[in-house]
């Protein structure tokens, strides 16, 4: 088998194994050295789970694999400096995020007195933690885009430091900073799952202000309203930063993730169009009736007068459900139970009976003098 495939069967496999403690610790610790971060996490997780202790910079260096750069870039020298691994760099800010969030709220009071401007990740963790008493600060700042608390922290920091080259530095990328804390301050509201921060994050995703997130797919799966749909796919065409001409265009992750989101928001109207169709101006549970009188029953296939209510969205020539009444023929006989079959029929629905060349028990029996006489 190829290394394609193992790989992605690892990747398939190994997290089910680690969600079930399944993991043996043997073959978690070889697929530490797995290609793929998403392994190495979940074989990380698994090995902490079992009592296995690691510092913090074995972690990293567990998860953070340099990238290798190629083309002639690299040869020429036009590229930056070796990048470290995207994904890599995200599980290990995932596994940090973790690790302060288990930790007990007294324990995050006690590290948030001693924090300052850099130390943020402390600051969500105990607004996760506590959220319903400490929403009202977080939304606030987000609106501000941690303008005042970032101003406060740096005269804070101005107490502690004396060496000017290094506030000047933290000035330097105050913007950068505010950035990451709007994106990880919204992504506690898209945790915290509120339809009253609906309105938030749609601002906070139409500003360009922060990169995309899967939480905000997410949460915009669970909330989002139609208009929303354009807003995702403006944010499915905004590039995320990478040296790619393309951007995100060709991020299957990103792609899936608000096209989800996209068919969550609209399938509530699509099945409105499916069963009216365009033509029809009724609303309800029963089909509108058009110009002509007849209803929709009347444009599509099926096999009696008493179809059922909503039909199939593609049907065929030969409906496939099985009538729920069998229509009675005019001359009042009764007729046996059965699955009875009719082709397309286009006209109204109060004369919508039964043809006798489709169904032959639906035709009276021969008289007994036609059949003695050969008629």
């Amino acid at each position: 088998m190829s290394e394609l495939f193992l790989s992605g069967l690892r990747a398939t496999v190994v997290p089910i194994l680690a969600a079930r403690n399944a993991l043996p610790t043997d073959v978690a610790e070889r697929l530490l050295d797995d290609s793929s971060a998403a392994v190495r996490f979940d074989a990380l997780r698994s090995l902490i789970k079992e009592g296995r202790e690691f510092p913090d910079d074995k972690i990293k260096s567990i998860l953070v694999k340099p990238a290798a750069r190629g083309g002639l870039g690299g040869l020429f020298g036009t590229y930056p400096a070796v990048p470290a691994d995207k994904e890599g760099e995200q599980l290990w800010e995932r596994f940090t995020k973790l690790k302060l969030r288990a930790e007990n709220e007294t324990a995050l009071e006690k590290m948030l007195a001693d924090a300052t401007i850099l130390d943020v990740d402390v600051r969500f963790a105990l607004d996760f933690r506590r959220f319903k008493t400490r929403a009202g600060t977080l939304r606030a700042a987000i609106d501000d885009r941690f303008q005042a608390e970032f101003s406060a922290g740096l005269r804070k920091l101005e107490q502690l430091l004396t060496n000017m080259d290094t506030l000047n530095r933290i000035r330097s990328i105050e913007e950068g900073m505010r950035k990451e804390m709007v994106r990880k301050g919204t992504d506690i509201l898209c945790e915290k799952n509120e339809s009253a921060d609906l309105d938030r994050i749609r601002r906070v995703a139409s500003s360009g202000f922060v990169p995309f997130s899967p939480l905000d797919a997410e949460y915009f799966k669970r909330h989002g309203e139609w208009q929303d749909i354009s807003l995702l796919i403006e944010v499915l065409g905004r590039s995320d930063g990478s040296l790619s001409l393309l951007g995100g265009l060709f991020d299957d992750d990103k792609v899936r993730l608000i096209a989800e989101a996209i068919h969550s928001i609209g399938k509530t109207r699509f099945p409105l169009a499916r069963r009216t169709g365009p033509h029809l101006v009724g609303k309800g549970s029963r089909p509108a009736a058009t110009a002509s009188g007849w209803t929709r029953w009347n444009l599509i296939p099926t096999r009696c007068a008493h179809a059922p209510r909503y039909p199939s969205t593609f049907p065929t020539r030969w409906s496939r459900r099985p009538c729920r009444r069998r229509p009675q023929p005019p001359s009042g006989r009764t007729v046996p139970p059965r699955r009875c079959w009719r082709p397309w029929r286009t006209f109204p629905r109060t004369e919508a009976r039964l043809p006798p060349w489709l169904c032959r028990r639906s035709q009276p029996p021969p008289s007994p003098a036609a059949t003695a006489s050969g008629a």
